[in-house]
């Protein structure tokens, strides 16, 4: 460019055969951001990342507790023969996925699995992404009902039912009989869950 004169910007646009065509422009403009259109409800996202903090809480990703956050959720993966191994994790803010294999597939070894390989990787760069930053779990949204639990019914727990746990649901999609209003051992939405009352399992 002559002297005092703004550089032209070059676009590049790859063909088929993998060369390249210069397309010089004084100007590109900026594109608007692209939003992908939401499929789900609200409701259905918050009670899978439920299930997937579990998953972190007392299920095969329990190693990233020593992240110290409670604002994160994830599932590991591993197919068959530990050919490959992920883990898929996130908080309302950032979502990373870490795959590990081969470039021709073969086995990662005895005992490789999801929460062995492909967890702490994650956990090493998510600590370094979010460390600083404040916990950032998904806003609850309306329309959530918190109830307590009979683990062999699966119905809402009486008062004093052993290994009762909380859990979540839609208004609509409530236990029989807990259409129309809360029954006893019914929380506020919202509200706080007592450690004592969550019954540990395996997850996933």
């Amino acid at each position: 460019p002559t002297s005092g004169a703004a550089p032209e910007a070059t676009a590049i646009a790859y063909a088929q055969n993998d060369s390249f065509i210069a397309d010089d422009r004084s100007e590109l403009a900026p594109q608007p951001p692209r939003y992908a259109e939401q499929i789900i409800d609200d409701r259905t996202a918050y009670i899978m990342t439920s299930m997937l903090q579990d998953v972190i809480k007392r299920g095969t990703g329990r190693k990233a507790l020593a992240m110290g956050r409670g604002d994160i959720a994830g599932k590991t993966g591993t197919t068959n023969e530990s050919k490959d191994s992920w883990f898929s994790g996130y908080n309302a803010d950032i979502v990373t996925t870490v795959w590990t294999g081969f470039d021709q597939p073969q086995s990662l070894g005895r005992r490789e699995y999801g929460g062995t390989v492909a967890l702490p990787i994650w956990m090493k760069y998510m600590s370094a992404v979010l460390e600083g930053k404040p916990e950032h779990a998904p806003a609850e949204p309306e329309g959530i009902l918190t109830l307590r639990i009979d683990p062999d019914s699966g119905r809402a727990a009486a008062p004093g039912t052993p290994d009762a746990y909380f859990e979540i649901f839609r208004n609509e999609d409530s236990p029989p009989g807990m259409n129309d209003e809360l029954m006893p051992g019914a929380t506020i939405p919202g509200s706080p869950l007592p450690a004592s009352d969550t019954a540990p399992m395996d997850l996933f």
